[in-house]
Order: structure tokens, then sequence, then C-alpha cells
């Protein structure tokens, strides 16, 4: 991991959002797909800050396939006589692609364990995907609102699919079928409870969902596919299939 300082520009009309940042505090940084060197910086409020250098050794390391992971404001450099504003530095923790693929796999590999393993009441941080075909219906939802996931019969391009629907039965996206969750439902028969804690964009051009999710042992309930993303949900559950452990099924013993 590389721990990048930079200077951001284009500060000269965000000085009050600047004005308003301390040392440590946190950013977020989106990038522009159609332009792969503009990366914009914003604060935890969503107020512009600047944008990134779109030269040097952090973009090339970006470019490269590296992963921004971490980014706080370093410094607030006071108005000048040479620049009349408040100038921004911030620093950017940036993972090689390497690293993120073994930390994404090691941290996948752990909740799976910990998920499987125990039936204790804790909750984890869980992604979805298909959200770029669901924005009016996530833009509409608010972190905290609690989101119902499904096993929704019939789809045609995915037979074991578990869509994620709003307070409004609205679909949201979906489980994604490499997920430990997907399994736990699954192969496991276990059930969820779960809420969104974050919706952002990180990047990406459209607004992404995070869910905050709780297993227990009662299923879940079923729908049928619609492609208008809302249909009628069923209480009934399936039965739930023998408990067997993820060291049990590791080694294959009854």
């Amino acid at each position: 991991m590389a721990t990048f300082r930079v200077k951001l520009g284009g500060v000269e009309d965000n000085q009050v959002a600047i004005e308003a940042c301390y040392p440590g505090d946190s950013v977020r940084v989106y990038g522009s797909r159609s332009d792969p060197r503009y990366w914009l910086v914003r604060d935890d409020r969503d107020n512009d800050l600047g944008t990134l250098p779109r030269r040097g050794k952090l973009i090339d390391e970006v470019l490269s396939g590296g992963h921004m992971w971490d980014a706080t404001v370093h410094s607030i450099d006071d108005p000048t006589e040479a620049k009349p504003f408040f100038g921004l530095s911030i620093e950017i923790e940036v993972r090689s692609a390497q690293e993120q693929a073994i930390y994404q796999a090691a941290t996948e590999k752990v909740d799976h364990i910990i998920a499987t393993g125990h039936d204790r009441a804790t909750s984890y941080k869980v992604g979805i995907v298909g959200e770029s075909n669901y924005q009016p219906a996530i833009k509409a939802a608010r972190r905290g609102e609690a989101v119902t996931i499904l096993r929704e019969l019939g789809n045609p391009y995915d037979s074991d699919a578990l869509v994620v629907r709003c307070a409004r039965n609205k679909t949201i996206g979906y489980v994604a079928r490499d997920s430990w969750l997907r399994e736990a439902i699954l192969e496991e028969g276990k059930g969820c409870t779960a809420s969104i804690v974050s919706i952002e964009r990180n990047g990406a051009p459209h607004l992404g969902v995070v869910l905050d999710v709780m297993l227990n042992n009662d299923g879940i309930p079923e729908c049928r596919y619609s492609a208008t993303g809302t249909s009628a949900i069923s209480q009934t559950v399936p039965d739930a299939v023998p408990y067997r452990s993820f060291l049990t099924r590791l080694f294959g013993r009854p």
C-alpha cells in the first residue's frame, strides 16, 4: 500500500466548504468514466472541495490498476497575496490491484466462516449488484431503510436469484452470485433481516448500495420475477436444509 499527499486544484469556488474542514477529516473521491484522469473530491457532507492533479504518481498508480482506499484532509493552506484563497491538501492510500484482490478474498472468506459458523446476532456489510438498472428506486431509498431479500422464482437469467426490495416493494438490486450470503441462504437455509447502510457512487456513474445484514434461521420469503421490479410476496419460506458448517463442507464430512 502506498500513501500519496496531493494538493487539490479547482478550490477557488469551494472556499466555504474548505474553511469547514479539519486535518484528519475523511473525504471521498469520485471518478469519471469518460475521463480517467478527472477525480472530484468531496467532504462527508457531499460538498465539492476540489479535484486531484491530472498528472503525477498518484494518477499513474490508479491508471495502472491501483485502488484508492482511504482519503483524509492533510492540511489547509492560508490565503496569500499570490493566492488569495484557502488551499487544501489531502492524503490518499492506494492499494495495488493485487493487494486489493487479496484483501477482498480474505475478507469474503472470513465473513463467510463467521456467518455460517455462528448463530449469534452479528451484522455484516454486504454490497449488491445490478443497481444501475434500478436508479429511480435507489434514489428514493434512504439510509437505514429496511429492505427484504427474497428468492425470485421464474427469473429468466438466474434460477437461484435473490432479489433485494426496498420498503416500497421496488427492486434495488440483487445478491451477487459469488456472495457468501447467497450460499448461506440457498445452501444452508438461512434467513436474514437487512437495511441500507450506505448509498454512494464511489467513483461509479451510478449509485451503489451496501446493506447491513443480520442472519437468522427463518429462511426467506419468495416472489415471482417481474420485469417491472415489483410483484406479490409470498410469506411462505422453503424448508430449511440441514445445517453443515463451513469446515464440514470443506472436508466433506457428514
